[in-house]
């Protein structure tokens, strides 16, 4: 039985790739705000000062919903004619400069309404509040009508950074589809600048990325929220060639130059040990979301032989669960295991064989890939091997294709979170001296 299970509805069917219309699909992404250069140690102390530094960047929705039509929520991989790949933890360090290894994005939804004067040193109007969420538009009203400055006291300038970071997670790396709120949620974590530092803010952007990459890939949805700009930017960087030219050397953080032609490998990180953990098999959390890092899926990206993967793990009741179900339990209480798994994620990193930063998917791997049942987005001449083809001159012409659609296979039943992984029988791999966490300083001219 195929682990595939999202059926007729993905927008990755040649049927729905062919009508997709990037002018009815829409991305919730504002135009950030400039953030003055004297809150900048503030921003540094909170954590967020390189993702500030990132400017707007316009979103290609085309190339977006080209990757939405590989995604597959059953593995939370990309699924290209060479294998599997995926947006993941090292790339949100990255190219966002976002902490990684901290303290799970969690606590409690039902927050005290009093607590937005606490925060903001003003109470929003009732005109401007839903709920507990309040107009990003009242917010940068809010900046516009306080500005500070070098002799701004640092009361002020701490305010004022306080809300610049809730507008970077309402505006940018965590919008929701309403993409005209922010939820007090956030405010807790984000009170004390230095506390706010020791939050894995990197892992739950990834987390709320892929759950609205998830949904999204349902051909009935018009649009996604999420850090869209974090998934071009991977885009871009994976896909080289397709990114747009530029002739300056890449710089930290590198979403703020969309690309890189060459791999993380030759390229500094963030100083926070976060490397360490890069590649670690764990669920993600952001509140009550919960979605699985699966690494072992594409260990090519961090320099590990890839055998053939186990099958995933299932999210059947993660992706169900929403913030009002999560009412019903305890914020404490509720996943429970994942949040252990969180705290011993050094525990859950790759080991094994390891391989040349450019070596590609074994044959053996691409027989395994090539036998799903799913629907290809692209034709089955670019899904043949070409390491067991004869030279271009020797082929025949190409024919159109015509897309045989096989049948999907239902879900199982089972959860299989706690199951150990399946053995599977692959080629031995020589032992290279690579070491996957190496990152050397010398850059390479484009």
């Amino acid at each position: 039985m195929s682990f595939l299970w999202f059926g007729d509805k993905h927008r990755g069917t040649p049927e729905h790739a062919a009508l997709a219309d990037p002018e009815q699909f829409r991305t919730r992404t504002h135009k950030k705000l400039d953030a003055p250069d004297v809150i900048l140690p503030y921003l540094a102390r909170s954590g967020f000062a390189t993702v500030a530094r990132i400017p707007h960047i316009h979103i290609d929705t085309s190339f977006v919903m080209a990757l939405l039509e590989r995604w597959r929520p059953e593995t939370h991989t990309f699924h290209f004619p060479t294998g599997e790949c995926t947006i993941t933890l090292e790339d949100v360090s990255m190219l966002l400069g976002l902490r990684v290894n901290g303290n799970a994005v969690a606590g409690p939804t039902k927050v005290d309404l009093d607590l937005w004067e606490e925060f903001l040193g003003v109470q929003p109007p009732r005109t401007a509040l839903k709920g507990r969420m309040v107009l990003i538009s009242w917010l940068k009203s809010l900046l516009a009508n306080n500005p500070v400055n070098e002799n701004s006291t640092v009361g002020h300038l701490t305010t004022y950074t306080k809300n610049v970071n809730l507008l970077l997670i309402g505006l940018s790396l965590m919008p929701g589809k309403t993409s005209k709120y922010v939820h007090l949620m956030w405010v807790p974590l984000l009170q004390d600048l230095d506390r706010c530092n020791t939050y894995s803010w990197g892992s739950a952007v990834l987390a709320y990325l892929y759950r609205e990459i998830c949904k999204s890939v349902n051909v009935e949805v018009d649009g996604m929220g999420g850090c869209v700009e974090l998934l071009q930017a991977w885009g871009y960087t994976r896909l080289a060639f397709l990114a747009p030219i530029t002739s300056e050397l890449p710089s930290f953080p590198y979403a703020a130059r969309f690309f890189i032609w060459r791999p993380y490998i030759n390229l500094p990180p963030l100083d926070n040990n976060d490397h360490t953990i890069w590649n670690a098999t764990v669920p993600i959390i952001c509140f009550w979301i919960v979605e699985w890092h699966q690494s072992d899926r594409v260990k090519l990206q961090f320099g590990f032989h890839q055998e053939v993967p186990p099958p995933p793990r299932c999210l059947k009741e993660h992706h169900e669960m929403t913030m009002k179900e999560s009412w019903r339990t305890p914020y404490t209480q509720l996943y429970r295991r994942e949040h252990q798994k969180w705290r011993n994620v050094a525990r859950h990193c790759l080991t094994g064989p390891t391989v040349d930063p450019h070596s590609m998917p074994t044959n053996d791997y691409m027989t395994w890939y090539r036998s799903l049942p799913y629907t290809y987005a692209s034709g089955n001449q670019w899904l043949v091997d070409p390491r067991t083809q004869p030279s271009s001159s020797q082929m025949p012409p190409t024919q159109p294709q015509t897309f045989n659609i096989p049948p999907f296979a239902q879900p199982s039943s089972s959860n299989i979170y706690d199951q150990p992984s399946q053995n599977y029988q692959t080629p031995q791999q020589p032992q290279s001296s690579y070491n996957p966490t190496q990152h050397q300083t010398q850059y390479t001219p484009l």
